[in-house]
């Protein structure tokens, strides 16, 4: 008798002990999650505002990796009598942009996917997309000014980045959440 109560007794500080044992494991993973705990809390509009952002970029970056992969194609299409009518206009414009290394268009679809991955991690409440948004911004700016030249100025494309720069500057100011003190 003494021993299956010792047995029982046993049996169950076993139990205790892998309960301690994964109570133990699993704080350890709360404090290594912590260091990327959500920084802020994105607004309705500002939500809005970003997912119109990815869809543009997404698209963006389609048709950029479409140019740089199947450039002659694309010359082909400009070319073509399919063309609507309206584009006429622009079609000499477009064959001489087109006539870039095709590098160029992958390079230019590259940092736009990440552009993409910052809003994507802004829209999920992270400060970190901020950041990569900036550096990824600055240099989808730059990149065609010094491979085009002048001409590749876009000033459309400055605004909308230094307005977004901006906005998102202000909503993670205004809507920043206070980190949680970490249990030890």
């Amino acid at each position: 008798m003494n021993t299956e109560k010792e047995k029982e007794q046993e049996e169950v500080l076993e139990k205790i002990e892998k309960t301690k044992i994964v109570k133990q494991k699993k704080q350890r993973t709360k404090l290594k999650l912590k260091k990327f705990e959500k920084g802020y809390k994105p607004s309705l509009l500002t939500k809005i505002i970003l997912i119109i952002c990815i869809i543009s970029y997404g698209l963006a970056i389609i048709f950029n990796s479409f140019i740089g992969l199947f450039n002659s194609y694309a010359v082909d299409l400009i070319n073509s009598p399919l063309l609507p009518e309206y584009m006429y206009f622009y079609r000499l414009k477009m064959l001489e942009t087109l006539s870039y290394n095709p590098y160029y268009f992958i390079s230019i679809a590259i940092i736009q996917l990440f552009i993409l991955m910052s809003f994507v991690g802004l829209h999920r409440g992270f400060t970190t997309g901020y950041y990569t948004y900036l550096v990824a911004e600055t240099c989808a700016i730059l990149i065609p000014i010094l491979v085009m030249g002048k001409r590749a100025i876009a000033i459309g494309d400055i605004m909308i980045a230094v307005f977004l720069t901006i906005y998102l500057f202000i909503e993670l100011i205004l809507h920043q959440t206070k980190p949680q003190k970490e249990v030890i």
